[in-house]
């Protein structure tokens, strides 16, 4: 304790004396333990706790099916059918099972309608994930499985928002599209259910689902559209649960046609970050984490050269206090609490960016996922007391234990001379180098990703194209609104011209019927199922940019009582006639023994619903020839001339003003650009581009910095070699090769050790990208070029002082 308590007091006088050397090293710490004051916060909640308020979350699990696609390729998925649910129900590993499902749902009516985060979930599954009510109940199971129930669990966020966690909330009536719902409990605080994601409300899946789903979900087995959770019973198994709930899954679908008869289910955690159901997005956290920790140790790096640094700047004094016959181990324990205490202040000033900044980062990097009310906890105060104490002590005590093998003689021979860099300099200096690198190879591969994602051929013009929908209570609609809206929108400034779309629309909808091919006894399935069916106006390849790539187009003339006729995609030409020419093919869609649709016509892949997937069957019919519900219908497109948003924007705001003139009794209007539909399927790789991009600009910054810090710091020590090198006739262009040489030689040494490790390590993230090899050839060479760059840049500035030495004057003062 005398130690400890000397160590201090000579820390606060040195602390005193170098304030410049304080804060500076202070003010490094301070962002290398920021950065990861945030993104432990994000870390801690998406994939270190998981799920807020779940009791005993280590049980639970995500059920994953393995089902082989066309191709004979398997594809693991987490979506299951109702009927693949109840088979899990009466499992023996298992202590219970539920299902659930999330989907966006319009509340309220006219301009103040707005879209909410629903869950539709089993009456079991409150129960299963151990929760109680805040206030009210939870839906029981006979209510839930009653046909129209109209019962909602509100969120505690929600609660708080939308009606000022007013108790009398239970009772009251929950507009949600068309039907409004009895509110009949409110759920705790920061529950979210199974995942992370804001949730507004929970509503009964069977009683709910007849609205939001249409389709024979409850009886057939390949309609799939549930995620199961399950919790193991006690002392099973995960093996024992797989063996068991794939055997009963291959059994149930013995004798259905379908991808499931050799299918196997995977039992997962709730927050896995890698596999079938991992968001990708927490798998961005994850790495997040692991960039953040990268940015701490070039942080901590840089610390231990300036404390390296310092100590030879002062080696007469140490040198004359070991030969005095001071203690080293005291010398290295006011090092190392000289270190600990300056960390421990960059920690204090790194919890309050956390408490400013953390709110905003979470906000920002993932503005889907409910966050808590405070980013900072204890679990976050004792990882960066931790990382402080452990990684500024060490950082201040290296040189200390450095000087336990000099030779004092030698310190005290020197005088007030300055020595060179130290082998320890150079191992930070490396190290900062080869974690610059594989920040920047990360930033590369996802800035390729990001940007091979954004140049795909999409089928369609998106950027200059706007989806319209409405929604209407009870009241039928009018018989004119479409034709008013639509010439109402044409006279808008920036709009070029408009079109109709009823079932299948891009990045909105998807919709099947029966379709029979005459001679084809089984149809190919792809991955991406269907064949999708499109009822479109003619004019509508022109207005949405697909090209026509054989046959013709529709006409005005392709109307009722006309022949039918149909146009298909390239993929289902090519699958369904292999070989042949698919103009003149017959298609009967529909029911009722429809008559022969003729394909009159070929066009380019679309994407139906992401941008990333596989190739879809798709064919379009006119939509005055399509059979009842697509004929009575349809969502208005609209190209306005110019790929530009805020046009977009303007036409948008002006389509939903038109139509609620037109109709007052609209429920809701929206008119939204596909981009906007697209952008969240982009985020992943944004995400990635912009946070490594930011850490490794950030890591290459302090790792130049730390490079001619150490440089000029060697300039110094060498002034007098220098001036001996310049009497004896050596030229600037010598002495400016000399310095550059020696510095590059350091950072060309850490630039290799970095690409060796980002080549190694590359893999990892191919999970992550899209269209660019883990180790592109590119990416590497590029961050090889700006590395070497910046490290040129920074050995020169210490390089050129040296070359204008006047010998003389060196000397002198040496």
């Amino acid at each position: 304790m005398e130690l400890l308590r000397t160590s201090v007091r000579v820390v606060v006088r040195g602390f005193v004396r170098s304030p410049g050397f304080t804060f500076g090293v202070v003010a490094i710490l301070t962002l290398g333990l920021g950065v990861n004051a945030i993104t432990f916060g994000m870390v801690d909640r998406l994939v270190l706790n998981g799920p807020a308020s779940v009791e005993r979350a280590h049980e639970l699990r995500r059920v994953v099916v393995r089902r082989q696609a066309s191709g004979g390729a398997a594809v693991a998925t987490t979506e299951l059918g109702y009927m693949d649910y109840r088979d899990l129900l009466n499992a023996a590993q298992l202590a219970g099972a539920a299902a659930e499902s999330a989907t966006p749902v319009l509340s309220g009516s006219g301009e103040h309608a707005k879209t909410i985060q629903a869950r539709l979930v089993t009456a079991n599954y409150f129960s299963l994930l151990g929760v109680n009510p805040a206030i009210g109940r939870f839906f029981t199971a006979s209510e839930s499985e009653q046909e129209g129930a109209r019962l909602a669990v509100i969120s505690h966020a929600f609660w708080q928002q939308q009606y000022g966690a007013d108790p009398a909330v239970i009772g009251q009536q929950l507009p949600i599209e068309s039907d409004r719902y009895t509110v009949v409990g409110v759920a705790p605080k920061y529950f979210t259910g199974s995942a992370v994601a804001r949730v507004d409300v929970f509503l009964p899946l069977e009683g709910a689902s007849d609205v939001q789903i249409a389709g024979p979900w409850r009886t057939n087995r390949n309609f799939r559209w549930l995620g199961v959770i399950v919790r193991l019973a006690p002392g099973a198994s995960d093996r024992a649960a797989v063996a068991e709930l794939t055997a009963r899954h291959q059994q149930a679908y013995a004798d259905t046609p379908g991808d499931d008869r050799g299918g196997a289910l995977e039992l997962v955690p709730l927050n896995a970050v890698r596999g079938a159901t991992a968001d990708g997005e927490l798998g961005v956290a994850a790495l997040i984490g692991a960039v953040a920790l990268l940015v701490m140790l070039i942080a901590f790096a840089n610390v231990a050269n300036l404390f390296l640094a310092r100590s030879l700047r002062h080696h007469e004094e140490i040198g004359v206090r070991l030969a005095l016959g001071g203690s080293r181990r005291r010398l290295v324990a006011e090092q190392a609490a000289q270190g600990a205490l300056i960390a421990l202040c960059g920690a204090l000033v790194a919890v309050l960016v956390a408490v400013f900044g953390a709110q905003p980062a979470q906000t920002l990097l993932f503005p889907q996922v409910a966050w808590l009310e405070t980013p900072v906890n204890l679990r976050m105060l004792v990882y960066l007391a931790a990382c402080a104490v452990v990684g500024g002590g060490a950082a201040a005590a290296l040189p200390m234990w450095q000087a336990g093998g000099v030779d004092l003689v030698r310190w005290l021979r020197t005088g007030g001379q300055r020595v060179s860099r130290t082998r320890t300099q150079a191992t930070m200096l490396i190290v900062q180098g080869a974690l610059s690198a594989l920040l920047l190879v990360g930033a590369g591969l996802f800035v390729r990703s990001l940007s091979e994602a954004q140049s795909l051929g999409l089928g369609l013009d998106t950027g200059r194209l706007l989806a319209v929908s409405t929604l209407r209570g009870e009241t039928p609609p009018r018989a004119d609104f479409q034709a008013r809206l639509r010439a109402t929108v044409e006279k808008i400034p920036g709009v070029e011209r408009t079109t109709l779309v009823a079932g299948t629309t891009p990045f909105v909808s998807s919709w099947a019927t029966r379709l029979v091919v005459p001679g084809l006894a089984q149809r190919p399935r792809v991955e991406d199922g269907g064949p999708y069916i499109h009822a479109v106006e003619a004019g509508y390849f022109e207005t949405v940019g697909t090209t026509v790539v054989e046959g013709r187009s529709f006409t005005p003339a392709d109307r009722e009582g006309a022949p039918r006729v149909a146009i298909v995609n390239k993929t289902m030409a090519r699958m369904y006639w292999p070989g042949q020419p698919a103009i003149g093919k017959c298609l009967h869609i529909g029911t009722e023994n429809p008559p022969c649709s003729t394909v009159v016509g070929i066009v380019e892949n679309t994407r139906r619903q992401q941008i990333i997937e596989g190739d879809s069957l798709l064919y379009y019919v006119p939509i005055e020839q399509a059979q009842p519900p697509l004929r009575g219908g349809g969502r208005l497109i609209v190209r306005a001339t110019e790929d530009d948003a805020d046009m977009l924007a303007r036409i948008g705001e002006a389509t939903r003003r038109a139509a609620l003139a037109i109709d007052p009794g609209l429920r809701y209007v929206s008119a939204r650009p596909l981009d906007d539909v697209i952008s969240p399927q982009l985020r992943v790789w944004r995400l990635g581009a912009v946070l490594f991009s930011a850490f490794g600009l950030l890591a290459l910054a302090v790792a130049a910095i730390g490079l001619y810090s150490v440089v000029a710091f060697d300039v110094e020590g060498r002034r007098r070699e220098i001036g001996v090198r310049a009497a004896l006739g050596a030229s600037s262009g010598a002495i400016l090769r000399l310095i550059v040489g020696d510095g590059m030689r350091l950072a060309s040494g850490g630039v290799a050790i970095g690409l060796v490790l980002a080549w190694l390590l590359a893999p990892l993230l191919s999970g992550l990208l899209y269209g660019v090899p883990p180790q592109d050839a590119m990416v590497f060479a590029s961050v090889a070029l700006v590395l070497g760059t910046a490290a040129l840049m920074a050995c020169s500035v210490p390089a050129f002082r040296a070359a204008r030495m006047q010998p003389g004057r060196a000397l002198r003062d040496q």
